[in-house]
C-alpha cells in the first residue's frame, strides 16, 4: 500500500476537487449530491488503511467508541433540541437511524483524527493543543454551516444558527480530542490526586497495567495465563502492603 500513496494522494486530490467544483455550479449539483454519502465512506476506508500504528484492535474500537458517541451525541440533540439547538437532518447524507445519518458518527471521528495529527505535529502541551483543537473544530463547523444548509446536510429552525451550536461544537471536539490525546484522562487524574492519599494515589497508577490483561481478556478474549495472575497479584500485594505499613507510623 505504501508503494502506491503517491497516486493515491493524486487520484484523492483529483476526486475532491472534481467534487468540490462540480457541487458548486447549479447546473451540475443535482449529479454531484448522491456522490456526497459515497465519498465520506471513500474517505473513512482510506483513514484507516493508511493509519499508522501497532495496536490495530485497541484503534479500532478507539474509533468505533468516538463515532459510535457522535452518533448518539447527534440523535439526542436532533430529538431534544437540548445540545446543538432545533435543527434536522436532510437527505443528502443518506441512511438515517434515529433521524441522524449514519455517516455523523464518521464524520466526528474523522475531524478528531485529522485534528488530533495537528496537533501531534506541533508538539504543544496537553491543555493548550486541546483548546488549540477545540477552536479548530469549532472554527471548521461555522465554515461548513452555510455550505451543508445549502446542500440540504441538515438545516435549522427559523434559519438561523444558535451560538449554543459553536459552544456545542467546542465541548464535544475537547471531549473527543481528549480521548485522541489520552490527555484529557491524565487532566483529570493530576487534578483529582491532589485530594487523595498518598496511598490511593500510589494503588491508583499500580492499578492500570496490573489489570491490561483483564482489559484484553474482556475485549479480545485472550486469556492471562496463570503466572500472569500469579505476579499481577504479588505486586498488588506487596505495594499495598508497604504503603499502608508506612501510612500507618
Amino acid at each position: 500500500m505504501k508503494k502506491h500513496i503517491r497516486g493515491i494522494r493524486v487520484f484523492l486530490l483529483i476526486y475532491f476537487l472534481a467534487g468540490a467544483l462540480g457541487l458548486s455550479f447549479s447546473p451540475v449539483q443535482a449529479y454531484f449530491l448522491p456522490l456526497v454519502p459515497f465519498s465520506l465512506l471513500l474517505s473513512y476506508v482510506f483513514l484507516a488503511l493508511f493509519h499508522e500504528g501497532s495496536r490495530k484492535a485497541l484503534v479500532f474500537l478507539l474509533f468505533a467508541g468516538v463515532a459510535m458517541t457522535g452518533l448518539l451525541v447527534e440523535a439526542i440533540g436532533v430529538h431534544s433540541g437540548l445540545i446543538f439547538g432545533e435543527y434536522a437532518y436532510g437527505s443528502t447524507l443518506g441512511l438515517e437511524v434515529w433521524g441522524v445519518p449514519l455517516l455523523i458518527g464518521g464524520n466526528w471521528l474523522m475531524l478528531t483524527y485529522c485534528t488530533h495529527l495537528i496537533l501531534h505535529d506541533l508538539k504543544i502541551r496537553v491543555l493548550p493543543a486541546l483548546l488549540l483543537g477545540s477552536l479548530l473544530m469549532t472554527l471548521y463547523d461555522w465554515l461548513m454551516e452555510p455550505v451543508a444548509v445549502h446542500l440540504d446536510m441538515w438545516s435549522w429552525a427559523g434559519g438561523g444558527i444558535p451560538l449554543q451550536n459553536y459552544l456545542a461544537w467546542f465541548l464535544l471536539s475537547f471531549l473527543f480530542l481528549g480521548i485522541f490525546q489520552l490527555g484529557l484522562s491524565y487532566l483529570f487524574f493530576t487534578r483529582a490526586i491532589r485530594h487523595v492519599t498518598a496511598l490511593e494515589g500510589i494503588l491508583i497508577p499500580v492499578l492500570e497495567p496490573l489489570l491490561n490483561p483483564l482489559w484484553v481478556f474482556l475485549l479480545m478474549g485472550e486469556r492471562p495465563g496463570g503466572w500472569a495472575l500469579l505476579g499481577g497479584a504479588v505486586i498488588l500485594a506487596s505495594v499495598t502492603l508497604r504503603y499502608a505499613a508506612q501510612s500507618s507510623r
